[in-house]
């Protein structure tokens, strides 16, 4: 993919989208092969500019791949102008990139160069074409030192001694706009000017905390919109979903706003962990919205059809127990653990070798052991998965577990046991709950030193 400039710098200020959207449909509009621009459509360029790639056929699918990643969208029916063309089967953008603020050459100040690159597939193959294009910069990005009211502004530079060992090279754009905010920032000014810096700051580097600190002083002190500020942080969030500091500032707006966005916040960590299902910042910052502000009706479905998608899913599996057990309208988990055992029973025996239902399971029961061992289910999944798969370390650990805990095996399963230890002549014990042991040593090697402590834990019984 071509590019023109580093990621952090083809990153766009959202304040700025309207300009750069007419910008860029000025471009589009007199090229033929091209599809009108709509706000779906918008959005996968949006995509572009953050520096991934986007690329769909509106002929043959709705589904668009960005990072390799299918996304579906709605997309509108070609014009019939574009459906004659042979040129139009598929567009797809590579790549759209302004050149970055501060490196445009002095005499092209008043032109704002845009590169798309268009790729166009035809039944015999497919082959890449180049357009460039100028428009005027008419409202494009410009530096503090520009702004009107940062005229009586001193800039503030970057204390880094009198022999800095190894000096950073900043970029120009970078190095002007943390100049302005020091400068703002030591004044203690909290203003719409601080705001707007702010921004400019947070597109450079959204990890910067003291910037992300100064920002919410300055909400709070001009009293502003704060669901604003939300639409803001999620789309910074979007682009930077492991960012410890742009979760913290969204709890921190969770928090001011109140149960009321609840929903809102759940709907934004739900289409993280569409592209993600393992972050985790989302699930918990997903937790700590449901224990605060509520929001639990649908967790549990929404565990469902997590588990559905991927049953090896472990972070659902873990946010299905937090919900079973904290949520105020299931009962906790007295009221759900007879269906929640035979749900993940059926989980086990689908993929005996997913170790999150076995963990589920025990957890089911945990600080009450009694229950595990006096729940026939439990031993009878043992021995069932056991039947199949005599080596399953999960089977046979919780197995041992139940041993240890006083667990009278039936016939069948002392027979299988059994079984097991005539299989290897080595294994000589004659106790059932050393026989699984001496089973884990050999099927479960990375443990091996675990299982020869734990044996000797039930010598020490005996």
């Amino acid at each position: 993919m071509h590019a023109l400039a580093p990621p952090a710098a083809r990153r766009r200020n959202p304040y700025a989208r309207a300009a750069v959207r007419r910008r860029i449909v000025a471009v589009l509009r007199p090229t033929a092969a091209i599809l009108p621009i709509t706000e779906r459509f918008w959005s996968v360029i949006d995509h572009g500019v953050a520096g991934r790639v986007a690329r769909f056929d509106p002929s043959i699918t709705d589904e668009i791949e960005v990072n390799n990643r299918p996304l579906r969208f709605r997309l509108p029916l070609q014009p019939p102008a574009l459906a004659a063309s042979a040129e139009s089967r598929l567009l797809a953008f590579s790549c759209i990139e302004p050149y970055p603020r501060g490196r445009w050459p002095p005499a092209a100040r008043q032109i704002h160069r845009v590169d798309l690159f268009c790729r166009f597939f035809f039944s015999s193959g497919a082959r890449i074409r180049s357009t460039r294009a100028e428009v005027p910069m008419e409202d494009a990005e410009s530096g503090p030192a520009s702004w009107p009211e940062m005229a009586d502004v001193e800039p503030v530079p970057q204390d880094d001694g009198p022999s800095p060992v190894v000096s950073i090279e900043y970029r120009d754009d970078f190095r002007e706009v943390m100049d302005y905010f020091r400068a703002l920032y030591f004044a203690g000014e909290r203003s719409a000017r601080a705001l707007r810096l702010t921004v400019e700051a947070i597109e450079l580097n959204a990890g910067n905390y003291t910037v992300w600190h100064f920002r919410r002083l300055i909400l709070e002190a001009l009293d502003s919109d704060l669901l604003e500020e939300l639409d803001f942080v999620n789309e910074i969030a979007e682009r930077n979903p492991k960012n410890y500091q742009i979760w913290h500032h969204k709890r921190w707006l969770a928090e001011k706003l109140g149960p009321d966005i609840a929903n809102n916040e759940h709907e934004f960590t739900t289409k993280i962990l569409a592209i993600d299902a393992k972050n985790y910042h989302a699930w918990s910052h997903r937790q700590w919205v449901l224990q605060a502000l509520g929001g639990w009706e649908g967790e549990l479905q929404y565990c469902n059809q997590l588990l559905q998608e991927d049953i090896f899913n472990n972070s659902a599996w873990n946010q299905r127990y937090l919900v079973i057990t904290r949520s105020p309208l299931l009962g906790g988990i007295t009221a759900m653990r007879d269906s929640e055992v035979d749900y993940t029973i059926e989980a086990i025996l689908a993929n005996p070798q997913n170790e999150s239902p076995w963990r589920y399971l025990k957890g089911l029961y945990k600080g009450e052991n009694n229950l595990l061992v006096a729940d026939e289910r439990i031993s009878g999944v043992c021995l069932k998965v056991l039947k199949n798969d005599w080596r399953c370390v999960f089977a046979l650990s919780l197995l041992l577990d139940l041993l240890r805990s006083g667990l009278q095996p039936s016939e069948e399963l002392t027979g299988t046991i059994e079984a097991m230890k005539n299989s290897d002549p080595e294994m000589a014990d004659a106790d059932l709950a050393m026989t699984v042991c001496s089973i884990l040593q050999k099927c479960d090697p990375l443990r091996i030193n675990y299982w020869s402590w734990y044996k000797t834990t039930l010598s020490s019984q005996t």
